[in-house]
């Protein structure tokens, strides 16, 4: 098992990695930031750090971490661009998603603020990533959507889905990221498109998972056991959620498959939707289900 230090060095060895953490981390050296956090595991956790599953960072940074009592937690430290009320909506839906049965990983004490920083600790679930191309994956993404659907939580406070926004790209999650690059203007206009169609059919709003597929899925045993980034809660339409669901369901970095789904693979997906939750979608809802799609494949692009 590596230690806290060596997993920060080797997770971010290329700078420009390693200054998108510092967007989140501060100018705190990599014995620093373990320290840190080995500080923050004994206040809030009650032991000590010994060593480290795995450090990433995406919109937030994320560190699995062995502690001296034998548990495995995880820490997730939020980037700037929440505020407290965000964050407390995510928090709360999380709650009530825990107390329903949902698989997910448990939070372990409340969301706490260290320094200028927002952070929550979790338990550590094992399980695998799957390939969704398989057909019996990509139709138990699709059920456990659904059933996130059913539970219709309320999404009050909780940030606003990208295609209702008034601006067309919301601030980079990532440094290097340009959305204003020379030569993307037809992009643009996709998604703007996309955004259009959005917003002019009035839909109920549920807490939606902005960022569902199999990058966010465990599974043990051939079974799903946990879906993971909670802070990807966003107030959506169930169309909007499940338009960008069926157009990254796929994607994931540890298996040598195909990040994107095809047009079949996602339509498969919205129908396996369907039937999960009883009935089709309206045409009013697909044109939505469509046009979600659209806004997060342009996103990727613009990003590229």
């Amino acid at each position: 098992m590596q230690s806290l230090v060596a997993a920060i060095a080797n997770e971010f060895a290329e700078p420009a990695y390693r200054a998108d953490l510092g967007t989140i981390v501060g100018a705190r050296s990599d014995d620093e930031l373990a320290a840190w956090i080995g500080e923050l595991c004994r206040e809030r956790q009650g032991s000590d750090v010994v060593g480290a599953r795995f450090a990433a960072k995406s919109v937030g940074a994320v560190f699995g971490l062995v502690l001296a009592d034998g548990a495995a937690v995880v820490l997730k430290l939020f980037p700037p661009t929440f505020v407290e009320s965000e964050l407390r909506a995510i928090e709360r839906c999380i709650a009530e998603l825990v107390a329903a049965g949902f698989p997910m990983p448990r939070p372990l004490g409340p969301l706490f603020q260290a320094g200028a920083v927002w952070a929550a600790f979790s338990e550590l679930v094992d399980g695998r990533t799957l390939d969704a191309h398989e057909p019996a994956v990509r139709r138990t993404l699709a059920e456990m959507l659904a059933e996130l659907a059913r539970l219709a939580l309320d999404p009050c406070d909780l940030p606003l889905v990208a295609t209702r926004r008034t601006t067309l790209w919301a601030a980079p999650h990532r440094l290097g990221l340009d959305y204003a690059r020379p030569g993307g203007a037809w992009i643009d206009a996709r998604a703007s498109a996309a955004q259009r169609i959005a917003r002019s059919v009035a839909l109920p709003e549920i807490a939606a998972h902005s960022d569902w597929g199999t990058k966010n899925a465990l599974f043990r045993d051939g079974r799903l056991c946990a879906i993971l980034d909670w802070d990807s809660l966003e107030r959506a339409s169930e169309a909007e959620m499940v338009g960008r669901a069926a157009a990254e369901l796929t994607a994931q970095w540890e298996l040598p498959a195909a990040l994107a789904p095809t047009r079949e693979e996602a339509t498969a997906f919205v129908r396996e939707y369907e039937a999960a939750r009883g009935r089709a979608f309206s045409a009013d809802e697909r044109a939505v289900v469509n046009a979600a799609a659209d806004y997060l494949v342009a996103q990727v692009a613009r990003q590229e």
